[in-house]
């Protein structure tokens, strides 16, 4: 952008939304770099002081991209890290983020399997993973307590191959041990799946410490610390609530989150970003902000996701 009338020596007086768009003045032209879509505006001043009128930017998502993790890659994050004016309110509505009623999401694609591999969750303390049977060949889910005492496993073909899945954990703590699957109920595209293998409840789950846990208390997607249970697939983007979401609203709000102000959402990150990235925002466009970093498989030290590693995602949503 050209600045054709003022008194020079141009400096940005507001520069708008930084999650949107980057500034950068040089005499009288104004470069304008779109980080993520939406709209925002920014400002100028000049050597006399004076204040330019307000300049809207709308940045139009071109495309929406997935990172492929693969077996190299992995995202975490840590509640303890969060930040933001809002910090305090959203502590006190969660108990230190002590939840008894919890939705996890994850948008995901699953390439391979792989021996206990990680879809999310915090290890040593409340985990959804696949199974141990011959590196998961059976394509089977578990959810996996403190030293395996709550552990319940789908039956096999729980998820497809190389097919874009939704799925969603969604926990109600005020239900008994025994009733698993309305305690801890999951879901693939919508559909509540039986925890039919496995049913192991040595432990009752009253709340879920989200800071608790092995690995430093992580929050973590395609990973934990023993270096080999890697996702083997592509993410898109990630929920955490501290509500128990219902299956109409999984089903209608799985590939695009449509809800202005959803209640409960405590943190949600998209993949999308399509340039190379240290880590993740948070997009819960709220007074408080969690980050996703980015890691390989074999160090939580934080690395750049190469743009080579992102791939362009379905318009159309690949799953009803």
């Amino acid at each position: 952008m050209k600045i054709l009338t003022g008194n020079g020596e141009y400096q940005i007086h507001d520069a708008g939304d930084s999650k949107i768009i980057r500034l950068e003045v040089y005499g009288n032209i104004v470069t304008v770099t779109g980080r993520k879509a939406g709209e925002t505006s920014f400002t100028l001043i000049d050597a006399k002081k004076q204040i330019s009128q307000p300049i809207h930017v709308v940045i139009a998502p071109e495309k929406r991209w997935y990172m492929n993790l693969g077996r190299d890659y992995a995202v975490w994050t840590h509640f303890g890290e969060m930040t933001g004016d809002g910090l305090e309110s959203i502590k006190a509505a969660t108990n230190d983020f002590k939840l008894k009623k919890m939705t996890w999401e994850l948008v995901t694609r699953i390439d391979g399997t792989n021996w206990l591999q990680t879809f999310i969750g915090k290890e040593g303390y409340f985990i959804l993973r696949g199974g141990d049977w011959e590196n998961n060949k059976g394509r089977q889910m578990e959810l996996v307590g403190i030293s395996d005492k709550l552990k319940l496993r789908t039956g096999h073909g729980a998820f497809e191959l190389g097919a874009w899945t939704h799925i969603a954990l969604v926990v109600d703590c005020s239900k008994g041990k025994d009733d698993y699957n309305e305690k801890y109920k999951l879901y693939i595209n919508g559909k509540q799946l039986q925890w039919t293998d496995t049913h192991k409840t040595d432990i009752d789950y009253s709340e879920i410490d989200l800071c608790a846990g092995n690995d430093g208390g992580r929050v973590s997607i395609g990973k934990v610390s023993d270096n080999r249970r890697f996702l083997d697939g592509a993410i898109l983007e990630a929920r955490i609530w501290y509500v128990c979401r219902t299956e109409e609203q999984l089903k209608a709000n799985a590939w695009n989150l449509e809800e202005v102000n959803p209640e409960g959402l405590l943190a949600r990150w998209d993949f999308s970003a399509g340039a190379p990235v240290a880590y993740i925002e948070d997009g819960t466009n709220s007074d408080h902000e969690l980050l996703m970093h980015i890691s390989k498989y074999d160090s939580w030290n934080a690395t750049e996701f190469p743009m080579s590693r992102f791939g362009e995602a379905p318009i159309e949503v690949p799953f009803k």
